[in-house]
């Protein structure tokens, strides 16, 4: 999901993942977006800063960089990915609207 101008959308990544069931603040975070209080030690970031999109995943308070990349589309996959294999490592038992497809 990119803008006209190529740049990630970060309030419609942030809806879609919302949309699967995922928390944002619990399960990931997108910097400079909306307000919020991270309410979990263990989640997955994204930010985009100085034209490069940084993901990562973080656990009790310790960074750990996944990806650094000024793709977009790049940026979007591994995030989204590591969001989902976060959140299904969480709730194991729980099926997913992504599940259902074929």
């Amino acid at each position: 999901m990119t803008t006209a101008d190529g740049a990630l959308d970060l309030d419609a990544l942030a809806a879609r993942l919302r949309a699967k069931g995922y928390g944002e603040f619990v399960d990931f975070f997108i910097s400079n977006r909306a307000d919020g209080t991270l309410t979990s030690s263990e989640l997955m970031c994204l930010s985009f800063r100085d034209g490069r999109y940084r993901v990562w995943y973080r656990d009790m308070g310790q960074d750990n960089e996944l990806c650094l990349t000024e793709d977009p589309h790049e940026a979007e996959r591994v995030f989204v990915h590591h969001t989902r294999r976060l959140v299904k490592a969480r709730y194991p038992r729980r099926r997913w609207p992504e599940d259902e497809q074929t």
